[in-house]
């Protein structure tokens, strides 16, 4: 018997910030003057994730009455 299995490939959307996804002790706790790290999984609409193109994200730090607006920019491997 032979079997024949068709696969569809279906690109990524376009990138989804609601259904993108940050993890990382350094979304809830940091010190000044020490490193403190997060990781932002880009994800699509159907929350597939994304692994190639450019990622641009505008991150909000805050603690208090202090707010600091940054730009993080990393492209893909």
């Amino acid at each position: 018997t032979l079997v024949v299995a068709r696969f569809h490939v279906i690109p990524p959307g376009v990138l989804s910030v609601t259904n993108s996804v940050a993890t990382g002790a350094g979304l809830s706790a940091a010190t000044s003057g020490v490193a403190a790290t997060f990781t932002i999984q880009s994800r699509d609409s159907s929350s597939n994730v994304l692994t190639t193109g450019l990622d641009a994200w505008t991150a909000v730090l805050s603690c208090g009455a202090v707010r600091y607006v940054i730009s993080i920019v990393k492209a893909a491997e």
